[in-house]
């Protein structure tokens, strides 16, 4: 069985869905089982928007001439909003005029998909021409089933996993004075950062033992300048957009992962802080509470600042709390968010889908 898997920036690139498939291509376990054969294809690359609206006309040639000279079962089709709706919409088209069936996989964490804009529309109508729907948790399964008019036997959950790069890891962490916290995503407004610095910065007023490192790309300067103005700026580090392995490095040393999200479908962040054994300090958005397990690993909180600094500083003071939620963050990986777990619960759905349209 040959699928065609489409990874947006391709397998090196720098969103969640890229890393995703980059993990489980390295990992191995998605060439575990030799009946099924995975190619990627890059639908837009790594590029800015001009560029990649320059360059899309020619990976649709290059799509359909994949599709009528090689061999494809199945074309397993990653989808998020805005964008990725519109580029998807014409690869979903061509598949379907060459009678290939489709598995989307909907990885955005944003509820637009319910409005009346003209990217939900694309989306809605992929999902109800596909054959298969996979979504990353019981939250987005409730949610999105009946407002899309799936079928109920359509969608199927499959959550997201992170290779395990922290065997032999200390499990609590060894005591440590100053409280390491960790960021990683997109420095910007969608992912709470502001709320973040602000919270940071009531923090400490309540206890300096602290240090927060973010990563990745984004508005940097702006929010380098915010920690600034705060106050907090020699105890806050942004170290722009860094490789996983660096990210593993950091999710290794970190006592605290914490992701004050306006939306999410489910964060690769906190799997890997829960792989690592970190604590975890969250917003209640998309399937968050799937790793997140509230007084088992960490603490939801609003998405509001006093709120998160009060959520820092009780495990800056309490640090039995704090051992016990790192002890319960690695149970959480490892028993739901393997990369070999989630490869096999993918082959199984390729498989019946395989045999829904035979």
């Amino acid at each position: 069985m040959r699928v065609l898997c489409i990874v947006p920036r391709g397998l090196h690139g720098r969103g969640g869905i890229e890393r995703l498939f980059l993990y489980l291509n390295n990992s191995g376990a998605m060439s575990i089982d030799r009946d099924i054969e995975i190619r990627y294809f890059t639908s837009r690359g790594n590029r800015g928007a001009l560029v990649w609206a320059v360059a899309f006309p020619f990976r649709i040639i290059l799509f359909a001439l994949i599709l009528l000279f090689r061999k494809v079962d199945l074309v397993h089709m990653n989808l998020s909003k805005s964008a990725s709706a519109y580029r998807k919409i014409v690869l979903f088209t061509l598949s379907r005029v060459f009678h290939k069936p489709v598995l989307v996989h909907y990885h955005s964490g944003n509820m637009r998909v319910l409005s009346d804009a003209l990217d939900a529309q694309a989306i809605r109508y992929i999902f109800r021409n596909a054959e298969g729907v996979l979504l990353l948790g019981e939250f987005w399964r409730s949610k999105l089933t009946t407002a899309a008019g799936l079928e109920p036997g359509k969608t199927e959950v499959l959550w997201n996993a992170v290779p395990d790069f922290a065997q032999g890891i200390q499990i609590p962490r060894g005591r440590k004075q100053v409280l390491e916290i960790f960021f990683a995503g997109v420095i910007g407004q969608d992912k709470g950062v502001g709320i973040l610095i602000e919270a940071l910065s009531k923090l400490n007023e309540i206890t300096p033992d602290w240090n927060c490192v973010l990563s990745g790309d984004g508005a940097i300067k702006f929010y380098e300048e915010l920690a600034s103005n705060k106050g907090i700026s020699s105890k806050v580090t942004f170290t722009g957009w860094v490789p996983p392995e660096r990210i593993h490095a950091f999710m290794a040393s970190a006592d605290v992962v914490v992701l004050p999200s306006r939306g999410e479908g489910l964060p690769l962040s906190l799997i890997e802080g829960a792989c690592a054994g970190a604590a975890l300090i969250a917003t209640d958005v998309g399937a968050v509470r799937d790793v997140l397990v509230e007084s088992v690993n960490g603490i939801i909180v609003d998405p509001e600042p006093l709120g998160i600094a009060l959520a820092l500083a009780r495990l800056v003071n309490d640090r039995n709390e704090l051992r016990r939620f790192q002890s319960g963050s690695r149970q959480v990986y490892l028993a739901r968010f393997t990369v070999e777990e989630m490869a096999a619960r993918l082959f199984c759905i390729y498989r019946e889908i395989a045999q829904r349209v035979d």
